[in-house]
């Protein structure tokens, strides 16, 4: 980095100097004794041999993510050794769990040996409880502190589109899903989804459902392998299949104990599930309504015709 200043030998092992202030490790110090033709160095056996001290993280607020963080949230990092300038920014990190923070800005530069700095960063779009917070200069890590950690709310689902019978992908809207990729589970009435992932981060997720039918049915999300990320009882009733449409019926005309084939869309699967009603209003040619039930029922193709 440049000359050590006011070089003076302790005795034959010990030599101390000046050093400009600094960030960084594995300097290399090159020691020269005498002048001209009769000086003497040490060569390459003080490489990497120099380094500033590693950072200290003091105190860190808050450690747990609101269920509802606005954008820019932003945690407070305290201690010593984070730099000395505003070019030291640049070389300052914040990781959190395995992530690096989206954004750091520094405040109370180092201004002596025992000088406090603050530091502000942004947690980066994830998921877990107690997630290591480690500030990095330079290259230099701080150590793994008890009180240094971090926890990210656990997800909310807020709404989930349907699908049809056949099964199919629904987008699933919410907050706290964390990065964009792939989570650990999803489960959509009752059935486990394929390839379930955000797409958009934080707030989206698409999984693809298996086939069914019915209304508020529940929706459950698992970020990670973890009791504590999961979404509770937030998409309790978030999910329904579409519902059935009838689009043809036939014969038009049948007396009692005659078949009708139904043919339309989202019957689904399982004819116990089935019920066809045939009725009229009142008040047609002076009668009263009244409503007849099929009895029994034979599937024709899954989800989109039947025999009653």
């Amino acid at each position: 980095r440049g000359p050590c200043l006011a070089p003076r030998v302790r005795n034959d092992k010990v030599i101390t100097c000046t050093m400009d202030p600094g960030i960084g490790a594995n300097y290399d110090v090159r020691v020269t004794i005498g002048q001209g033709l009769n000086a003497q160095d040490s060569g390459a056996t003080g490489n990497n041999a120099f380094g500033y001290r590693r950072p200290v993280v003091t105190s860190m607020f808050p450690n747990v993510e609101p269920s509802f963080a606005a954008d820019g949230f932003t945690i407070t990092i305290q201690g010593y050794n984070f730099g000395r300038s505003p070019e030291d920014s640049p070389k300052l990190q914040v990781r959190i769990g395995t992530r690096l923070s989206l954004l750091v800005r520094m405040v109370n530069l180092d201004t002596s040996v025992d000088a406090l700095s603050e530091i502000y960063a942004q947690p980066p779009f994830g998921a877990g409880l107690n997630l290591p917070v480690v500030v990095i200069v330079d290259g230099q890590e701080s150590e793994t502190l008890p009180f240094a950690t971090f926890s990210y709310s656990a997800p909310v689902v807020i709404s989930a589109t349907s699908t049809p019978t056949q099964g199919g992908d629904t987008t699933i809207t919410g907050v706290n899903f964390g990065p964009v990729g792939a989570v650990f589970s999803i489960e959509v009435a009752g059935e486990l989804c394929t390839t379930p992932r955000v797409t958009v981060e934080d707030t989206t997720m698409v999984c693809g459902v298996a086939a069914g039918t019915g209304a508020a049915r529940n929706v459950f999300v698992k970020i990670t392998n973890s009791d504590t990320s999961n979404s509770a009882d937030t998409g309790v009733g978030k999910f329904a299949y579409l519902r059935p449409v009838i689009v043809d019926v036939q014969p038009i005309l049948a007396k009692t104990g005659d078949d009708i084939t139904v043919r339309g869309l989202n019957f689904g699967a399982d004819v116990s599930k089935l019920r066809l009603d045939i009725g009229f209003p009142a008040g047609i040619g002076g009668a009263t309504a009244g409503v007849w039930s099929a009895v029994t029922y034979r599937m024709l193709i899954n989800h989109q015709r039947f025999i009653a």
